[in-house]
């Protein structure tokens, strides 16, 4: 991990021979296991910095995208299962709380991207509770036939953690610019 955050702050700084490092970004970009050191990277506590962060969460997202978006190819639904989860996990355990608030806008919306990208790859085959478990992360009530006014009126807002309605309100306007 310290040498991925190490190449991506020498890929960007202006006065480093960045050839070397961003061709080592990309060789982490490329590779089998790539994606599951940045998926490290990402969720690791302490976090990294900022811009190693963005940068797992690209190559998470290239993951995605070559196992399930482009086509099945051999432990494509181990792979998005595995990245599902620790990202899910990551979400409702992190960002419930005060940490929603201090992380840095692009990487929340990076996340509700890369999380969008998951439903697509996944869904409905593999991960057919998409909708569900998002608005459960919420601690909303889950919702099963019409609503009506006195369904509406029976809901306990107390339960909902705002921080991940949030979160989840931004991963539905990825989905809706996705689609």
């Amino acid at each position: 991990m310290e040498q991925i955050e190490e190449a991506v702050r020498c890929a960007l700084d202006p006065s480093s021979d960045r050839t070397v490092k961003a061709q080592y970004c990309d060789s982490v970009k490329t590779s089998a296991e790539g994606w599951q050191v940045c998926l490290k990277l990402f969720t690791n506590v302490p976090e990294r910095i900022p811009e190693a962060r963005m940068f797992a969460l690209q190559v998470i997202d290239a993951m995605i995208v070559k196992a399930g978006i482009r086509g099945g190819e051999n432990g494509a639904s181990e792979r998005l299962g595995a990245a599902r989860k620790t990202l899910l996990d990551f979400v409702s355990t992190q960002y419930a709380g005060p940490k929603y608030q201090s992380e840095i806008p692009f990487l929340k919306n990076k996340l509700a991207h890369t999380i969008t990208l998951l439903a697509l790859a996944s869904y409905p085959t593999q991960w057919s509770s998409f909708i569900r478990d998002m608005i459960a992360m919420t601690g909303l009530p889950s919702a099963s036939g019409p609503l009506t006014d006195d369904s509406a009126s029976a809901i306990n807002m107390t339960a909902a953690k705002p921080s991940l309605v949030d979160f989840m309100l931004k991963v539905l306007g990825a989905l809706d610019e996705e689609m």
